[in-house]
């Protein structure tokens, strides 16, 4: 972890998911094309039903955490954590309108979120649930440590991270292009990104580090498709993390111009029948806290 400051990276964190609220809640309908169908593994994986207590760790927009929320009935109860409070506002409106009277959405870092007071006095939980969340937590190991010890004997984890680059179009392509424009240079060693979590056998010894038995990992592909490639690259121009929307914005019209070119020229490979197909591959981990725990 040499020259990574994980305070500086969880500020940086809030700063970024908080500045793309508004771009993200304008293309979520976009996202959700795929990420409802982790969202409904991830229900199948933590086995969720009526009257149940859940954690979604990293809720962003809402999800899964909402979706929990149906899924458990007005009985149950689910609580989301997320860094981002913009994020949370569209969450919490989202709430309201479908009339979930049962979830709170607390707006915190997930380490200390399950390191306070409140995270104690809220447990235990029949599940701990996280729709790509983890990758992006520099103590995810700790943070699931203490969620799996406030899980009950028996209660289930399920999370969703991103496989290798090459697999993920959906991120990584954008990013590609541009980060080869602008010769960007590797992030330190140690920072968490999309990717960090892309190897199986790394995901089962986390989970199964943590406090969980029975840990499988399973592959999700995770359809991502856009009706032209104006729709593609408009998406992704706007949900440019802002220190590439930064270098981007500090060029003359032109070389932006040229820039957006190659990005759509690029996105030409990935095109099938006039539409734009960025099928991602996901690794879907679950597992359960043994029954005799305590």
């Amino acid at each position: 972890m040499s020259g990574f400051d994980a305070n500086e990276f969880k500020k940086q964190q809030e700063r970024t998911w908080s500045a793309l609220a508004a771009a993200w809640e304008k293309w979520d309908d976009a996202f959700e094309r795929g990420g409802a169908v982790v969202t409904r593994r991830l229900i199948d994986l933590a086995a969720l039903g009526p009257g149940q207590r859940v954690l979604d760790i990293g809720t962003g927009l809402g999800e899964p955490a909402l979706s929990a929320a149906t899924a458990v009935g007005a009985q149950g109860r689910v609580l989301g954590v997320d860094v981002a409070d913009p994020m949370l506002a569209i969450a919490r409106s989202r709430a309201a309108a479908k009339g979930l009277r049962h979830i709170e959405l607390v707006t915190a870092d997930a380490e200390a979120f399950t390191e306070s007071e409140l995270f104690a006095k809220s447990g235990p939980f029949d599940a701990v649930i996280s729709r790509f969340g983890l990758m992006f937590l520099p103590d995810a190991r700790g943070v699931l440590e203490r969620s799996v010890a406030a899980l009950k004997p028996g209660g289930r984890c399920a999370a969703s991270v991103w496989s290798t680059p090459d697999k993920v179009p959906m991120i990584a392509f954008t990013f590609g292009v541009l980060g080869k424009a602008f010769e960007l240079p590797p992030p330190p060693p140690g920072t968490p990104s999309p990717f960090t979590l892309a190897n199986a056998a790394a995901l089962t010894q986390l989970l199964e580090g943590a406090g969980l038995t029975a840990v499988r990992v399973e592959e999700q592909d995770v359809p991502f498709r856009f009706e032209t490639i104006d729709e593609f690259v408009a998406y992704s121009w706007e949900l440019l993390p802002p220190f590439l929307r930064a270098k981007v914005d500090a060029l003359d019209p032109a070389r932006q111009a040229e820039l957006r070119a190659a990005v759509t020229r690029a996105a030409g490979a990935y095109q099938r029948d006039g539409r734009v197909d960025l099928t991602s591959r996901a690794l879907l981990v679950s597992g359960v806290r043994a029954a005799g725990a305590s």
